[in-house]
């Protein structure tokens, strides 16, 4: 169950396109539908109207639908992924055996007052 979108959800849309430079689907008042991205938001004349990179200055209140072109990515920024190991990075060594060939079993000593 979603809810009615008010100017202030519209905003928040149109300045998602505008910092991501994604396009989203928009539906006018007059039946038109079109797939554009949003340059920049301006108040002119005292009215909000919306640049579009493709189509023409658009005031704010004859946008009657407005959704994402296509599902956002949800990625890490700065992740890079990379087929082998780092150039820079060591070669790992394998860990010796313990001498009676099972696996290696760390001993701590308690320290005596």
């Amino acid at each position: 169950m979603g809810h009615i979108l008010d100017v202030g959800d519209l905003l928040d849309m149109l300045e998602e396109s505008v910092m991501t430079k994604r396009p989203f689907v928009i539906r006018l008042r007059d039946g038109r539908e079109f797939e554009d991205r949003v340059q920049e938001i301006i108040k002119w004349e005292g009215q909000d109207h919306v640049v579009f990179h493709d189509h023409e200055l658009t005031p704010l209140h004859s946008i009657s639908r407005m959704r994402r072109a296509w599902p956002p990515e949800y990625t890490y920024a700065g992740k890079r992924v990379t087929a082998g190991p780092h150039p820079e990075a060591p070669e790992a060594e394998p860990e010796p055996e313990s001498p009676s060939g099972g696996a290696a079993v760390a001993v701590f000593a308690r320290k005596q007052t």
